[in-house]
C-alpha cells in the first residue's frame, strides 16, 4: 500500500518530545511506508519527503490580528482559544500534503505519539473500513474528535472537496467563528458537510471518553503523550480514567 505517515514539529518540540518519539517511528513502519515531514527543522531524521508550507507563515501573521479582534469583541471566549497557533501547523500540514500528492493513504500522526508495536497495512484497512476517513470520536455523544491520529484515503471521491473545505475554513479565517479554534473543531465542522457513512469511528466500540485512542485497541500500538505533564516527562504518566470519571459526575460525559 502507498501509505504516507505525516507529522510536523518545531526545533523546540523536537528537543522536548519528538526526539523520544518520532525518532523511533521507522522501527515500527513497513519498509514500503513513507515518512513525510512538513515544515520541520533538520534534526538528522531519515524521511521520504520534506514539504514546506506555501503560505502558513503569512497566514499566521494575519491570523494573530484577526484572533485578537475576535477576542476583543467576544471576551467570554473559552480558555485556550489561542491554541489555534499550535494546532494550525497540523492543519496546514494535512491539506498541503494532500495537494502535494493526492494519492494513496495519508496517515496523520501527532509527534507526541510513541509507537511500541509494529504497524502494517492491516491496521490501515481496519481503521478506514472501506471509508474515506478513519478517526477517533471523543467526548459527550462522540461529538468531538481526538485528531492525534487520522487516516485518509486520498483516492476517495470526496477527498478533493473535503480538503478544499478544510483548507478554506482556515484561509478565510472562518476558524475563528467556531467555538474552539483548533484543527479538531475544523475537522468536525468539515466532516458535517459530508455523509457520515464516509467516516469510520475507530473507537465506536468503546465507551465515550476524552481519550479514545488510549481506550481503543490502538493502546496496544502506541502511547499518546497528551498534555504538558506527559510531554515533559517523556512518557505517559497518567491516563484518562480519572478525568473521565470527573466529567461523568459533572454530567459532561455520558456512557
Amino acid at each position: 500500500m502507498n501509505v504516507k505517515i505525516l507529522t510536523t514539529f518545531s526545533r523546540e518540540y523536537w528537543d522536548k518530545t519528538a526526539q523520544f518519539t518520532v525518532k523511533y517511528w521507522h522501527n515500527f513502519m513497513p519498509n514500503s511506508w513513507k515518512l513525510i515531514l512538513h515544515d520541520t527543522p533538520d534534526v538528522g531524521l531519515k524521511y521520504h519527503k520534506l514539504i514546506f508550507s506555501h503560505n502558513k507563515n503569512e497566514w499566521i501573521k494575519k491570523a494573530i490580528l484577526v484572533s485578537k479582534e475576535f477576542i476583543n469583541k467576544n471576551p467570554c471566549f473559552p480558555l485556550g482559544v489561542n491554541s489555534w497557533f499550535t494546532f494550525c501547523h497540523k492543519a496546514f500540514a494535512i491539506w498541503e500534503t494532500y495537494e502535494d500528492d493526492p494519492q494513496g493513504i495519508l496517515f496523520w500522526c501527532d509527534s507526541d505519539i510513541l509507537w511500541k508495536k509494529n504497524l502494517d497495512d492491516k491496521i490501515i484497512l481496519n481503521a478506514l473500513d472501506n471509508k474515506f476517513c478513519g478517526y477517533f470520536a471523543a467526548d459527550l455523544g462522540r461529538a468531538g474528535a481526538d485528531t492525534g491520529i487520522l487516516f485518509f484515503d486520498l483516492n476517495h471521491p470526496i477527498a478533493k472537496d473535503f480538503f478544499l473545505l478544510y483548507k478554506n475554513n482556515y484561509l478565510s479565517f472562518d476558524i475563528f467563528k467556531k467555538d474552539l479554534w483548533y484543527d479538531a473543531e475544523n475537522f468536525i465542522f468539515t466532516k458535517s458537510f459530508f455523509n457520515s457513512s464516509m467516516f469510520n469511528d475507530i473507537a465506536k466500540h468503546v465507551q465515550p471518553t476524552r481519550g479514545p485512542i488510549y481506550k481503543s485497541y490502538f493502546r496496544d500500538y502506541c502511547d499518546h503523550w497528551m498534555g504538558g505533564i506527559n510531554k515533559s516527562a517523556g512518557k505517559l504518566v497518567k491516563t484518562f480514567t480519572e478525568s473521565d470519571e470527573t466529567l461523568i459526575k459533572k454530567g459532561n460525559l455520558k456512557l
